[in-house]
């Protein structure tokens, strides 16, 4: 007596055959970077079968093995790692959203090298962070959780008159919605001194820093490496 078949098992063969084979044919296009024609001739297919396979589910395969390119180029800049995939600036920037990466030179450039360097030296203080993707409303995200926005000026400004002194800017002009962040450091970069200065103490448009010390006294001066209001 025959063996009766089971057809609901041979459908469940047939379909993970399919599925494998589909597979196959979404690695030889994008992995191994083979033409149509010649994964038709492999599987014994046509072109058009081919096109149709990769095409319903092609895209998305290929868009992941750009975002995990583009994810591992931390040390290139967006032109730079335009040029390496072959893909648009706005590709890039894109699959970059949610990641830390290298700046071109500019003010950009060192705003974050300056929040890299700060984030070592609350480390080195004992306080531990993690930086935060670029564009990101505030830099740097304490253990704590409380949220850390690194402002970074290189040049005094001079006095309107002869009698003051030179003075540092450090924008916080920014949309706000709420405290958008708990802390600024501000770092004066040529002597890499830091102000901690809690949000609700800052301006809503700059603040304005002498330093070294002048004989007119600053409400800043108080926060200077003030490092324990950030535990």
């Amino acid at each position: 007596m025959n063996e009766q078949i089971n057809w609901a098992e041979l459908a469940l063969e047939v379909a993970k055959a399919r599925i494998g084979r589909k597979k196959q044919i979404i690695s030889m296009r994008f992995e191994k970077n083979m033409t149509l024609q010649e994964i038709g001739n492999y599987w014994k297919i046509t072109r058009e079968m081919v096109r149709q396979i990769v095409g319903n589910s092609g895209a998305g395969y290929k868009q992941k093995r750009l975002e995990e390119a583009v994810s591992r180029l931390t040390n290139k800049t967006n032109e730079q790692v335009k040029e390496l995939l072959g893909i648009s600036t706005a590709s890039v920037a894109k699959y970059r959203r949610n990641t830390r990466h290298a700046i071109a030179s500019g003010n950009l450039e060192m705003g974050t090298r300056w929040e890299e360097i700060v984030s070592k030296i609350l480390l080195d203080n004992g306080i531990r962070n993690k930086l935060m993707p670029h564009m990101h409303q505030f830099d740097i995200l304490l253990d704590n959780g409380k949220r850390v926005d690194v402002k970074a000026a290189s040049k005094p400004l001079n006095p309107p008159s002869a009698k003051g002194s030179p003075f540092f800017v450090f924008g916080t002009k920014k949309p706000r919605r709420g405290n958008y962040c708990d802390f600024f450091i501000c770092v004066v970069v040529e002597t890499v001194d830091l102000f901690i200065i809690p949000f609700d103490e800052a301006p809503k448009d700059m603040i304005r820093l002498t330093w070294p010390k002048n004989k007119k006294p600053s409400k800043y001066y108080q926060y200077h490496n003030r490092f324990d209001l950030l535990n």
